[in-house]
């Protein structure tokens, strides 16, 4: 990149930041006509064709972003985001070819392949959401989150409280895992002799800290997090967190690690209604009921309550889940 593109990238980005994104338009579109491969004006420009509603102008940018720029990782979610997006719009058949084709050009790159299992494009389902797709999805709305799911009538914080209010015996030692703006911490509080809270997004980590109700946060990926803290923690709580892990051994061993003798798990996973675990259009999964209990007992926690509840509302459609609370195995 010369440092006149340079320049040019700068400024435009200083114009999008500042919202004159019809200035900012013109100048990526400047920079696209001098390097046509520019990566990322096409990818900042597709952001905002996108924002704007007008999905297929932003297809041709983003796509270009994402195939030119294979590590670029901002252009790969975007793009992923943008498919997502037409497929609930009613351009699935195009989102899935969109979807297909990238995995095919890019068969290491694990958010196109996330994207072509959820959208139906042939892709084997991963184990996990990558990071890079659930850091860019809560950071981009962490400041409209609380706001967004009141909308949805979100009832996971309160059904997790009822589920463990006659098993705990305050005071304890409590980590949110992936505590977004810090929701949960609400209903943890007065239990607590001390609240921890993790999460992959530091903007969410940015809204949890505004609440002055925890003890100690972090920017971390949750698996990691715990296995550095053994033996840490009376009670683990982990508020619609598992709904971007497929694969649940990873988290409930590290989990299990984490607690200390008597310690308590309480999660929820959305409810699939057999099978192990699916992968929905939206991208985050489903577990099934026989699913969770087999990977409870194979890490040694002892089921103590699972109840079937709706965690919120979706395109007016009820989001069923699985309220779980587990123990140390007796």
């Amino acid at each position: 990149m010369t440092s006149d593109i340079e320049n040019l990238l700068f400024l435009a980005l200083a114009e999008h930041r500042a919202g004159r994104k019809s200035h900012a338009e013109a100048l990526y579109r400047d920079i696209l006509k001098a390097e046509p491969r520019n990566a990322s004006a096409h990818n900042l420009l597709g952001a905002i064709l996108m924002e704007r509603g007008e999905n297929i102008p932003a297809l041709s940018h983003l796509r270009k972003a994402a195939m030119n720029a294979p590590d670029f990782e901002a252009a790969q979610t975007n793009f992923g985001s943008l498919l997502y997006t037409l497929s609930k719009r009613g351009e699935d058949r195009l989102a899935r070819e969109e979807a297909r084709s990238w995995a095919k050009r890019q068969p290491k790159n694990s958010i196109a392949q996330h994207w072509a299992a959820a959208l139906g494009a042939g892709s084997k389902v991963q184990g996990a959401m990558p990071e890079a797709l659930v850091r860019k999805a809560f950071d981009g709305f962490a400041g409209k989150f609380d706001e967004k799911l009141a909308k949805l009538g979100y009832q996971v914080p309160k059904l997790i409280a009822s589920a463990l209010s006659s098993h705990v015996r305050p005071p304890l030692d409590i980590l949110d895992a992936g505590c977004g703006t810090g929701l949960m911490a609400m209903h943890l509080k007065p239990w607590a002799r001390s609240l921890a809270g993790v999460d992959l997004s530091p903007a969410m980590i940015e809204q949890a800290r505004a609440r002055g109700l925890y003890d100690a946060l972090e920017t971390a990926e949750l698996v990691a997090y715990l296995q550095a803290r053994l033996q840490a923690f009376d009670l683990i709580a982990a508020a619609d967190v598992f709904c971007y892990l497929g694969d649940l051994a990873p988290v409930l061993a590290a989990s299990k690690t984490s607690l200390r003798g008597g310690g308590l798990l309480a999660f929820t996973v959305e409810a699939a209604e057999g099978g192990d675990f699916t992968l929905g259009q939206s991208g985050r999964y489903a577990h099934s009921e026989t699913y969770v209990r087999s990977c409870l007992e194979a890490a040694g926690f002892t089921l103590l309550s699972l109840q079937q509840d709706i965690a919120r509302h979706e395109d007016g459609q009820p989001v069923g889940c699985f309220v779980v609370v587990a123990g140390e195995r007796r």
